[in-house]
């Protein structure tokens, strides 16, 4: 379980720095990231969704404020 936990975090990070081209933390604040907008976000959430199978609703996005956020939704998401 908690190997599949770091996946999710790996991939999440992964994701994100690719899609604004820096390197991000796992507690970083999502506003706090150079090139992060909301394109940006819905293009994130949207590999997400397609990588994990999942859905993420809008009382979800709205709440996510920090990188670990995105992590704790998709590991409910996925029940690890």
């Amino acid at each position: 379980m908690a190997n599949q936990k770091s996946e999710i975090l790996n991939m999440v990070i992964k994701e994100i720095s690719q899609r604004v081209g820096c390197s991000v933390l796992v507690d970083q604040s999502l506003k706090s990231i150079k090139g992060w907008d909301s394109l940006t976000q819905a293009k994130v959430l949207l590999a997400l969704e397609q990588k994990y199978k999942i859905n993420f609703l809008y009382t979800d996005v709205v709440e996510f404020e920090k990188v670990s956020d995105l992590v704790i939704s998709i590991s409910k998401k996925t029940q690890l």
